[in-house]
């Protein structure tokens, strides 16, 4: 196994993303003495997928660390909020949180082109539509309460 010190840093440096698949190691000597660097003295290093897999795990479960506490947060503030509300109404709050959380998450995989990237984002679309039809699903219980309630209503008048 190879370590290379700061290829954090090389993906960072220029002028827009570059993919880490593809580095150039130039020796420890020769690396900003000129910009003349002829092309016999550098080496192509190819990462192969399953590093480009480990890597994506890696700050993966980094982003989902930082989003997961974001979340508690945003879930315990939400509970706060809830504390006047109907079962179904929670269940609906509850589900667009979750929507939102999915979303998110989604997101944060744009511009990831790895296999595992693929993988999760799949799984996460399927999260999305699971949770976009049980939304709809009780959104539309409630307005069916909501027609029964307001009928029973006039009905006592």
């Amino acid at each position: 196994m190879m370590n290379i010190a700061g290829l954090g840093q090389i993906a960072t440096q220029g002028t827009g993303s570059r993919s880490l698949s593809e580095v150039t190691v130039v020796a420890k000597g020769t690396a900003k003495k000129s910009t003349a660097t002829s092309s016999d003295s550098q080496d192509k290093v190819n990462i192969s997928s399953a590093g480009r897999k480990a890597l994506a795990d890696d700050v993966g479960g980094q982003l989902h660390r930082n989003n997961s506490a974001q979340t508690s947060e945003a879930q315990e503030a939400a509970e706060e909020d809830t504390s006047g509300m109907s079962e179904i109404d929670k269940k609906i709050k509850e589900l667009q949180n979750k929507l939102k959380e999915l979303q998110q998450e989604l997101q944060q995989l744009n511009g990831d082109d790895s296999e595992a990237a693929e993988i999760k984002r799949k799984l996460l679309q399927d999260q999305i539509a699971a949770v976009s039809g049980q939304l709809v699903a009780l959104i539309k219980e409630k307005t069916h309460q909501d027609k029964n309630t307001a009928t029973e209503g006039s009905a006592l008048r």
